[in-house]
């Protein structure tokens, strides 16, 4: 089946890649602590509830929703898991060499079963976790909408798993102050030694496929208007839920918050609106050029990163500088491998991003 590509949602994707470079790289640290992290804990934290909500869009565009080809949604988790191996065999050195460092045979062993368990139950490297995430969520979305569950029915179910997930993230400090039964304390100290986090394809990835899917049954998407003022709305009230959660300090990570759902929904739907008009412009052909530099520049740029925290103490280098390297490499990198899967003889490539 032809796949239909959005260029506001390729560019929109490009910004939230750029995002996470941030993440991961504090790029105001060196300047002020408040204001870097309220970009790197807070307006960043959009990108990956985006990529979630417009692979689920994209991907059930093509595959329907009522009924829903199974096959395409095989292929679709397939590829995912290519890239999951991929990237993870990418990274793996960085593993090699900790178990190398430690020279104890036992340690270094112990080091490898725990990346074997992050494999199986997170990611083996840490910021891969969004792929086997993927995978979770629109398997569990797909087969629900195989068996005939509504949509809204799997959205309402992925909110209750996402509220259960904020317990096990921002809200950690408020809910464990709440006197649970001994059981419930027993079984969730239990679930966090296995998985260690509530950031993952179940508590965080369900609901934004879902939305995807249902914005994907939609011919039209409303005003641009209203849709920007709701995504400031947004970011306003979320902006006030990292306020209030930083300042009580029941944070225990900052992936996810109440108000990222409605965020990342009308993102999407700003994007949706200004397709239109972006299809009559040059940017539409800017876009098309630039499309794969989102999951280049994401599965790229931790090389860099860890290269160089490898070679230098992270403490000592200017945060600018950082997410300099964190970005400028990765773009080169990331144009060389895009001009090497162009040709015949590798184009296989593009398989792997």
């Amino acid at each position: 089946m032809k796949k239909n590509y959005y260029h506001s949602i390729d560019l929109v994707k490009i910004m939230c890649a750029v995002m996470i470079v941030c993440i991961h790289t504090s790029p105001l640290a060196s300047y002020d602590s408040r204001v870097n992290s309220f970009l790197v804990n807070c307006i960043c934290r959009v990108a990956v509830p985006f990529f979630f909500i417009s692979s689920g869009f994209l991907l059930f565009k093509r595959a329907g929703v009522s009924p829903v080809n199974g096959s395409t949604v095989k292929n679709y988790l397939k590829r995912i898991l290519v890239l999951y191996l991929f990237w993870s065999a990418v990274y793996f050195p960085i593993t090699a060499v900790e178990m190398y460092r430690c020279h104890d045979p036992k340690a270094a062993g112990l080091i490898f079963l725990n990346w074997l368990k992050n494999m199986i139950f997170t990611a083996g490297y840490g910021f891969l976790w969004y792929l086997p995430a993927t995978i979770v969520a629109v398997a569990v979305v797909g087969l629900l909408l195989k068996k005939g569950v509504s949509v809204n029915k799997i959205i309402a179910a992925g909110l209750v798993l996402f509220l259960i997930g904020l317990c096990g993230q921002t809200y950690y400090g408020l809910v464990s102050g709440i006197p649970f039964p001994q059981g419930v304390k027993n079984f969730f100290a239990g679930f966090y030694d296995i998985i260690g986090t509530t950031r993952n394809g179940i508590f965080e990835g369900i609901i934004f496929v879902a939305l995807g899917a249902r914005l994907s049954q939609k011919e039209h998407f409303g005003k641009l208007k209203y849709s920007f003022l709701m995504l400031v709305l947004s970011f306003a009230l979320l902006s006030v839920e990292f306020i209030t959660v930083s300042k009580m300090g029941w944070r225990l990570e900052y992936d996810m918050y109440l108000f990222l759902i409605p965020c990342a929904y009308y993102l999407l739907k700003c994007a949706l609106c200004l397709e239109g008009k972006l299809k009559s412009l040059e940017t539409a052909k800017w876009a098309e050029l630039l499309r794969p530099y989102s999951s280049l520049i994401y599965f790229t740029h931790m090389i860099f990163v860890d290269g160089y925290c490898f070679l230098t103490p992270y403490k000592y280098t200017n945060s600018l500088i950082m997410f300099a390297i964190g970005i400028l490499p990765t773009l080169f990198l990331s144009t060389v491998i895009l001009l090497v899967s162009r040709t015949k003889i590798f184009r296989f490539v593009k398989k792997l991003y």
